[in-house]
């Protein structure tokens, strides 16, 4: 009977062995719990914000991982089959609050939870009506739907209103002469009392040029977007370069006008060599940058033409270009506050975070 009883007792110690679920160390009268990666990794499944997380993302095709868990938040990333991060939940703790990201495609869900790992329903009902809670919502929801539908077709016709006059404009002669209009498609994107932007587009329909002028000061800029400032300056009223002209001299006023016109076509050639001499000297110290080995952590930087576009008391803008010169992704790093965002230009927001 007692080798029963103990056959029996080596079984289970066998058992509890190997099931990888925790182990507990004896030191000086005190016990300390060590938690397993098996643990760990099955214990991701009962956490309040996995329920939300499945309802988003196909957890199935992801190995899940707890990368952060504090008193404040927990991250959790789901990596696939070669390892690469695609998504990221992170949950702040006291308020509830889930965040999900895809690293392809920015955010995918914002929200408040409730203790079952639900989404808390934020729509409120307005009107006090008889019927139920679940056909008030309904009809909210409806009307917010339309309201943004009406919004929506309301602002697309302005701008197609817009877009028809845009050779009105007062700036725009001063596009013809700095780009072949002809070649792209102008449309006006925003336009309110302080300013007027004017984005060019090829026939991709790839915005190739940004005109910005500001209404009261009569500044225009014209902008490449490939390859940075082609145009900054003052407008008169009819859409002419504003020049002041020097009137204690005695040639006439056409020649002192021409003078000062080519002063500033000077001035302006010397100050944009200027800054393309700043730009590649900027350009090959790339890697001495703060934000440049977060952003290799990110991106195979290997693959593009890394380019700084610019860089201010404020900030630094990073451009990688691929062969054929396209830029593919854009890093913003914020100077004071240390914040970095890369953006994959086709993809979305790949990070957005403090270094």
């Amino acid at each position: 009977m007692k080798t029963v009883i103990l056959s029996a007792a080596s079984a289970l110690l066998l058992a509890g062995g190997f099931t990888g679920v925790s182990t507990v160390h004896h030191n000086q009268g005190h016990y300390t719990p060590v938690m397993t990666l098996s643990q760990t990794e099955q214990d991701v499944t009962t956490l309040p914000e996995w329920n939300n997380l499945t309802n988003y993302v196909d957890v199935t095709k992801y190995k899940a991982k707890v990368v952060e868990n504090n008193v404040g938040n927990r991250v959790i990333v789901l990596k696939d089959k070669n390892g690469h991060d695609q998504f990221k939940s992170i949950f702040v703790k006291r308020q509830s609050i889930q965040k999900i990201i895809d690293y392809k495609g920015g955010l995918v869900f914002n929200g408040t939870l409730t203790s079952n790992g639900k989404a808390k329903a934020t729509v409120k009902n307005e009107k006090k009506t008889n019927v139920s809670k679940k056909a008030t919502t309904n009809t909210t929801q409806q009307k917010v739907t339309q309201k943004a539908k009406s919004e929506k077709v309301t602002k697309k016709s302005q701008k197609q209103t817009t877009t028809t006059n845009i050779s009105k404009f007062t700036e725009y002669q001063n596009i013809k002469k700095h780009v072949n209009v002809a070649k792209y498609q102008a449309k006006v994107v925003e336009d309110n009392a302080n300013k007027r932007i004017i984005v060019l587009k090829d026939k991709k329909g790839h915005v190739q040029y940004k005109s910005i002028f500001v209404k009261r000061q009569g500044i225009h800029k014209i902008v490449n977007v490939k390859g940075g400032l082609v145009y900054k300056g003052t407008l008169t009223s009819k859409g002419t370069i504003k020049v002041k002209a020097n009137t204690k001299t005695q040639v006439s006023k056409k020649a002192t006008t021409k003078t000062t016109q080519q002063k500033v076509t000077q001035k302006a050639k010397s100050e944009k060599v200027t800054k393309k001499s700043q730009k590649q000297t900027t350009a090959t110290n790339i890697s001495k940058l703060p934000e440049y080995q977060n952003l290799k952590k990110h991106v195979n930087v290997a693959k593009y033409q890394v380019k700084v576009v610019e860089d201010n008391a404020n900030k630094h803008v990073i451009v990688l270009k691929d062969k054929k010169g396209r830029a593919q992704y854009k890093s913003i790093f914020v100077k004071r506050q240390s914040i970095q965002k890369i953006i994959n230009l086709k993809g979305g927001l790949v990070f957005n975070g403090s270094l």
